[in-house]
């Protein structure tokens, strides 16, 4: 749900077999979502990762200098034909 979301039709594999079978659900939002972990704590917003507070903040904070980033777009990049995939 962190990825795709589920309150609306998306390419979240169980928003997608609900759909399916007309199941309804109340759907709870959420604004962020936060980790602990030994280097720290995180929180992102929900959102676009480029905006303040966003996923690309968190990675500039703890990621490796200058690889962060760059990973990441990297797993994006690698990752869309599974996401359009399932559009």
């Amino acid at each position: 749900s962190l990825w795709a979301g589920m309150s609306q039709p998306s390419t979240n594999p169980l928003r997608q077999a609900m759909d399916a079978v007309g199941a309804e659900v109340e759907w709870k939002r959420y604004d962020g979502w936060g980790v602990y972990f030994p280097d720290g704590y995180f929180r992102f917003n929900v959102g676009p990762a480029d905006q303040p507070g966003g996923f690309e903040d968190v990675l500039r904070k703890f990621g490796e200098p200058g690889g962060g980033l760059a990973e990441w777009a990297k797993l994006q990049e690698l990752i869309r034909p599974l996401i359009l995939s399932c559009t």
